[in-house]
């Protein structure tokens, strides 16, 4: 009971100094995202656009996949055109882009490598501004197909990661799922994240079929006979080297076994018959 409190310790270490460092991040640069003169703009212009009724390539020209678009019109339709109903959109993507982030390095190396990842999420793209145009960060991004499609190929490849370890076939389909939304966002991002899914997922079915193989044949395993190494007939008879529970059935020495090495192919008297 002594080491308990030290154990909890260590296990909220991590997310603890990950969850305050990227809290510190937000409140830092808070406000100064986003650059409305160069490519952010259309990240609010075409939601608008769409939640008043236009269409997405008919009324407006776009080189991305609709999904993101159509996401951004549906919260401005929803909780009102504003900069701050993406920006708490957004917010709230990144908490779980970080969330998975964790899980899949937790899973790949343990808490520290988690943390090392996590930390450098948070505090160099998160809300980091290293040029002059402010618009390469999660919170006002310059193409929210970037930040969509990075969120969705991480959920496939947990759910993957996941189906390795609780053999749920559902998370297969939720995975497959978010891939193909993958799709819907920029081809850039599902064109790298589909080979790791799908060389995921062709793995952890292949281990599932040979587990479900494996498991179909051992009850037949148990109605083997008991392996023996006789040199002759009389020991293969008497069963000198089996343990088995049919070993009481068999003749003893003075009946059964006596005739076979009387009349067999190996009595003493007649020599071998199988050399005639």
């Amino acid at each position: 009971m002594n080491g308990l409190p030290g154990a909890v310790t260590v296990r909220i270490a991590g997310p603890v100094v990950v969850a305050a460092t990227a809290i510190a991040m937000v409140a830092w640069a808070w406000g100064g995202w986003a650059d409305p003169l160069v490519d952010f703009g259309r990240e609010l212009y075409i939601p608008w656009q769409l939640s008043l009724g236009k269409v997405l390539y008919r009324d407006i020209a776009h080189l991305n996949g609709p999904l993101s678009a159509y996401t951004n019109a549906l919260l401005f339709k929803v909780f009102g055109v504003s900069l701050r109903t993406l920006v708490l959109a957004n917010l709230s993507i990144a908490a779980g882009v970080t969330v998975m982030i964790w899980a899949l390095f937790r899973a790949a190396g343990g808490r520290a490598s988690a943390t090392v990842a996590c930390l450098s999420f948070v505090s160099l793209f998160l809300t980091g501004q290293f040029v002059d145009v402010a618009n390469y960060n999660w919170i006002c991004p310059y193409s929210h197909e970037i930040t969509h499609g990075i969120a969705l190929s991480l959920l496939a490849m947990l759910c993957v990661t996941s189906f390795a370890v609780r053999r749920d076939i559902r998370l297969i389909w939720v995975s497959g799922i978010a891939l193909g939304m993958t799709f819907l966002t920029k081809v850039e991002v599902f064109v790298a994240a589909a080979p790791v899914v799908t060389g995921g997922m062709l793995l952890a079915l292949r281990s599932r079929g040979k587990r479900s193989l494996s498991l179909s044949r051992e009850p037949y395993s148990r109605l083997r006979a008991p392996r023996c190494s006789p040199s002759s007939w009389q020991q293969r008879f008497s069963l000198p080297s089996c343990q088995s529970p049919m070993r009481s059935a068999v003749p003893s020495e003075d009946g059964f076994t006596s005739w076979i090495r009387a009349s067999g192919p190996y009595s003493s008297t007649g020599g071998s018959r199988l050399g005639r």
